[in-house]
């Protein structure tokens, strides 16, 4: 969901409806300043037996930070943010 001043939020819930278990819940956002080059993401991950957040920064052209959350993100936010620069996941 696209949210003013540069505010993106996602989230993904996987649920077994048989069991009424949640076997895992993934809830992000990421801000992009104006001129996107710069842009900032947290998300949390809920499973059954822990619960995780981090966090993600991206310099366009410079540097960004990449581990099993950026994958996670580009796959939530990725269709929302098609061909975009500044994110986290297409920081060159």
């Amino acid at each position: 969901m696209r949210l003013p001043l540069g505010v993106t939020l996602g989230t993904r819930w996987y649920h077994d409806l048989r069991t009424g278990e949640t076997a895992e819940w993934d809830v992000m956002g990421i801000y992009q300043n104006p001129c996107r080059c710069f842009s900032f993401g947290l998300y949390y991950q809920q499973f059954p037996d822990r619960e995780q957040f981090d966090f993600l920064i991206s310099l366009t052209g410079l540097w960004g930070t990449q581990s099993n959350g950026t994958e996670l993100m580009k796959s939530i936010l990725g269709p929302i943010m098609a061909d975009e620069k500044g994110v986290p996941w297409d920081y060159r």
